[in-house]
């Protein structure tokens, strides 16, 4: 007999949030503004993502002192500005309207929708490397009320390392085979299948600057595979759920 899930969790950014679209939106209104038109907006953006992930990763790895993600998008928005020689075309009061864009991020059309079904059925969380403020903050400009809020904050370390995982199924209660994590990216859900949770692989292919063979859904690679959070997933899940706790 299958465990039961218990909770379900989520990824936030990239599987709720739509943060490539939302940041280049932003990005574009501010080069307007300031009359920017010799550098590429998808490009500005990428490179600020990546040096924010590249720091993320260090923490990760036990390379650098554990700080917030807050932080880490701030020193990673000067970076940015400062590799494309703009930084001299704001002042602090527009780069910290800049770096808190991640608490503007627009949710994916089926997001909300999608979390509120679930909710009628499981305890619905966030799993995040985003601080609590942040998490806090966005969910509350999209429109999503979690039950509870897991971030990379509370254990002092980043996903995908096998800690944020085992610690957030500790702080639950639960054994991790009593937690569905439901994300966008497959080194996230890989790494808590290892650790024991049940996987949920929500592919989303414009969360990628191009779609890779790898990225694609596979065959009995996770327990499931989503393009959306539809009403039959949903029925499915209560259903199998329903039948497993009884059984």
């Amino acid at each position: 007999m299958t465990t039961p899930i218990e909770v379900i969790l989520f990824d936030v950014f990239g599987t709720v949030v739509d943060w490539r679209y939302s940041m280049s939106r932003e990005f574009k209104h501010w080069f307007k503004l300031k009359e920017i038109e010799h550098i590429d907006v998808e490009s500005c953006v990428l490179f600020w993502v990546t040096a924010y992930s590249n720091n993320m990763r260090k923490i990760s790895q036990g390379e650098r002192r554990f700080d917030l993600v807050d932080n880490l998008n701030k020193e990673s928005l000067i970076t940015t500005l400062q590799h494309y020689q703009i930084d001299n075309k704001f002042n602090q009061s527009e780069i910290d309207e800049l770096w808190r864009i991640w608490r503007r991020l627009t949710p994916w059309p089926d997001s909300l929708t999608g979390v509120k079904l679930l909710k009628q059925y499981f305890t619905i969380g966030a799993l995040s490397n985003g601080n609590i403020a942040l998490l806090k903050d966005l969910s509350e400009n999209i429109g999503i009320s979690w039950d509870v809020i897991l971030s990379g904050e509370q254990f002092k370390c980043y996903k995908p390392n096998s800690k944020v995982y085992l610690q957030a199924a500790s702080s639950l209660k639960l054994n991790p085979e009593q937690i569905l994590l439901i994300a966008s990216h497959k080194y996230d859900l890989k790494a808590a299948q290892k650790c024991g949770f049940r996987t949920a692989y929500l592919f989303r292919p414009e969360e990628f600057q191009s779609v890779t063979e790898e990225q694609h859904p596979k065959e009995d690679e996770f327990d499931f595979n989503l393009s959306e959070l539809d009403a039959d997933f949903i029925s499915t899940l209560s259903d199998q759920n329903s039948h497993n706790q009884y059984k």
